[in-house]
């Protein structure tokens, strides 16, 4: 097949955000797929021309001026002649007039515009109205986030079903690279190493309220701080905020540096990343400071909820609101150790969701599917076969599999379920051993009749499941399939086959056969290639596991407030390794001790009975209710009649699902030092957590809470904050639909 004729069109390429973005597009399409013209209807600005030394094709000046009809007439002869498949637009209004109205007379196969801005259509206007009236013809418009398309569809009123969500990304090794600028920039820059730099990378224009980062600039110094800051950007409000700083009375301690071709190396001289805008759609500039590893301090506007997690990767504060942003900005200029690890974590972050390579990767797959060029089916639709556990019972990969089955995905993909992994306690290994041998039959039947589906396993890192599904990535693999194992709980190097040597290979050259192994925390990545050993042919995702928060938050608005908390609940499989029994022991020594604490216990479990012993032997049993089983509802009803969810675990959790449900629920939480539930609860921000088997331990910290119902109540509220930043199902429609649509375009080619 030939390539794939793109034209990538804008106004013209400035310096700015969305102009970076549609220069990193055009430069990186894969060629041997793409071919790629660059036309700027008016001159080609700064970034064009840097494309165009770069071996781009870009062609400018089609245009005078806005009502230029000859050169209306000239952009229709000029995509005649490219016969570009598709045209690759911004939602600026004179693009998008121009370039819809000659794609359709030149007889463009397919038309997608990307909706770069939002706070510019937040008034009625031309621009509205011609967004609304063309969003509806093009084959596609890409949003820039689940916030961001709900956006678009609301206001410009753009059919949900042609919204495609594709964050921003960034080059983050060009980050990486300027690390060691850091000295020599603050050393031109005649700044001091003992002063603090706080800097705002954006175009001055009135949008970006520059005048809020100046306000709260004159606070941060009347404390007393030995702080710079940096304004970098230039534009038509750069003498008003020169005035206004001489004003203020700070313009020694504000430089303002125009525009700069050396931003990463700005940004590693920087301390802390600033943006004060009145609205945005998805900020290149905020996913910069984080991929140089600094945390950002930014108004609550679009989607920057979406980048940035308040008190893990930074802080939000609300719009136009000079006070509340001096009140961060002087907390990480006083706490190195606070500024070090949001940075740390916001370099993470933008590190696992938004670099270019996967922006590229998923543009690439739209543009292919708009034209019909992807060499999908006669459906249109990828098939994928999630094989997981039956999905009625209650845990959390059943959970999982059943929240990817019933979610949005199965509007995009033809989700089929292949049940495994239930037996009853007595069944006898012969009888495991042929079902599982009768499982894999099945698949290699399913496989064979739908060619080129993917096929996601769900296994955790224990030996039976391991046995049960690794020769399934053997079966679907030689048929063709695309295999993506996504590891639930545990860690490789526990199962204890995996003393031997002959083993451990055997494992890893399985892995390599899939396309893509996912796993639910750092700990668990780190564990599978310290056991197996590091190899290039494997290659490894974290995805967390992903919630319907809907139900949560009805519950949370209805939950009566309480002074001090006193009910204490766990969810969870009735086995000795889940912390039920020091849970119980820590509400005896707190009532013991004249707290009037109860706990519930709801799940099911080979143990329950022996925990129930355990339980009136102390002599709590009038203070601990057992709940059993709970379908999905009661189960929310509980959490919402709590005030504390506890997980003692000793076993080795990778992301409890029960956990997440009691962030979402806004519910403080206390947990076992073990797995990765670290990873979501930092101690004594959202949570504590406790050494593994140690009662005393949980229950000093539980009275502690008890005793002080706001510090309880505002780690609730961290919590239900972070549930609906990272673990909401339009996240994970977009976090696993990216992945299928990767996996699959790897079995076409």
């Amino acid at each position: 097949m030939s390539a794939t004729r793109v034209v990538v069109m804008n106004a013209s390429l400035n310096v700015g955000g969305a102009e970076r973005t549609l220069a990193d597009l055009a430069r990186r399409l894969d060629r041997r797929r793409f071919e790629v013209t660059v036309v700027c209807l008016y001159e080609a600005g700064p970034v064009g021309e840097a494309l165009r030394s770069e071996g781009v094709t870009v062609v400018d000046r089609v245009l005078r001026h806005k009502a230029d009809v000859r050169g209306f007439l000239r952009l229709v002869s000029l995509l005649r002649r490219l016969a570009p498949h598709v045209l690759y637009y911004n939602n600026q209004p004179l693009t998008q007039l121009w370039g819809w109205t000659a794609a359709v007379l030149a007889r463009v196969r397919a038309t997608v515009t990307v909706f770069h801005f939002a706070s510019r259509r937040e008034k009625a206007g031309r621009g509205v109205l011609l967004n609304r009236m063309l969003g509806r013809r093009v084959d596609a418009c890409v949003a820039l986030s689940q916030a961001h398309k709900a956006y678009v569809s609301a206001t410009e009123r753009v059919p949900e079903r042609k919204i495609v969500v594709i964050p921003n990304g960034i080059d983050v090794g060009a980050f990486s690279a300027a690390r060691d600028a850091r000295d020599e920039v603050r050393s031109d820059l005649g700044i001091a190493p003992d002063r603090t730099v706080v800097s705002i990378v954006a175009q001055l224009r009135p949008e970006k309220n520059h005048s809020m980062f100046l306000r709260a600039a004159r606070e941060v110094l009347e404390w007393g701080a030995r702080v710079t800051f940096l304004v970098v950007g230039d534009g038509v409000e750069r003498p008003r905020l020169e005035r206004l700083a001489r004003e203020l009375g700070i313009e020694r301690d504000v430089r303002f540096l125009g525009t700069r071709s050396d931003v990463p190396a700005v940004m590693a001289a920087s301390d802390v990343g600033v943006l004060c805008s009145f609205g945005e759609a998805f900020p290149l500039s905020v996913l910069e400071f984080m991929a140089a590893g600094r945390p950002v301090v930014s108004t609550e506007v679009g989607s920057v909820d979406e980048i940035v997690l308040p008190g893990e990767t930074g802080f939000l504060v609300p719009r136009d609101d000079a006070a509340a942003l001096a009140v961060k900005l002087e907390r990480l200029i006083t706490d190195d150790g606070e500024r070090k690890r949001l940075g740390d974590a916001a370099k993470r972050r933008v590190e696992e969701h938004f670099t270019v390579e996967r922006m590229v990767e998923r543009t690439e797959a739209l543009l292919e599917d708009v034209t019909g060029r992807s060499g999908a089916g006669a459906t249109g639709r990828q098939t994928v076969i999630v094989v997981g556990p039956r999905l009625r019972l209650w845990g959390g990969v059943n959970t999982h599999v059943r929240t990817l089955l019933s979610g949005g995905l199965n509007e995009a993909f033809d989700l089929v379920h292949l049940e495994v992994g239930f037996y009853e306690e007595s069944a006898s290994r012969a009888k495991r051993l042929i079902d599982g041998l009768r499982k894999i039959a099945q698949l290699r039947k399913l496989v064979a009749r739908r060619p080129g589906a993917v096929v996601h396993l769900n296994p955790s890192m224990d030996t039976r499941s391991l046995i049960r599904d690794l020769p399934m990535v053997h079966v679907a693999s030689r048929r063709g399939a695309r295999v993506v194992v996504q590891f639930h709980g545990g860690l490789m190097d526990r199962p204890k086959p995996m003393r031997y040597g002959w083993v451990r290979r055997a494992v890893l050259r399985t892995l390599e056969r899939a396309s893509l192994v996912v796993v639910l925390s750092r700990l668990q990545a780190r564990s599978i290639s310290s056991t197996l050993g590091a190899s290039e042919r494997m290659k490894i995702q974290q995805v967390p596991l992903f919630l319907d928060l809907q139900p949560f938050e009805a519950r949370r608005r209805e939950r009566p407030e309480r002074d001090l908390p006193r009910s204490f609940v766990f969810v969870g499989r009735l086995v000795q390794e889940k912390g039920v029994h020091e849970l119980v022991a820590a509400v005896a020594a707190l009532r013991s001790d004249g707290l009037d604490v109860v706990a519930d216990i709801a799940g099911a479990g080979p143990d329950e009975s022996e925990m129930r012993r355990r339980c009136d032997a102390l002599g709590v049993g009038g203070a601990v209710t057992w709940h059993g089983y709970l379908g999905t509802e009661s189960k929310l009803d509980l959490l919402a009649r709590s005030d504390v969810f506890v997980l003692a675990s000793s076993w080795l959790e990778g992301l409890p699902n029960a956990l997440l449900e009691a962030m979402a629920m806004g519910l403080p939480v206390i947990v076992s030092d073990v797995g990765a539930m670290a990873e979501v609860v930092e101690d004594g921000v959202n949570g504590f957590l406790v050494p593994a088997g140690d009662a005393g331990a949980l229950a000093d910290k539980m009275a502690y809470l008890v005793r002080h119902g706001s510090e309880a109540a505002a780690m609730g509220r961290r919590n239900s904050a972070i549930a609906t930043a990272r673990f909401g199902l339009d996240s994970q429609v977009t976090t696993w639909g990216d992945i299928y649509t990767r996996v699959s375009r790897r079995s076409a080619q």
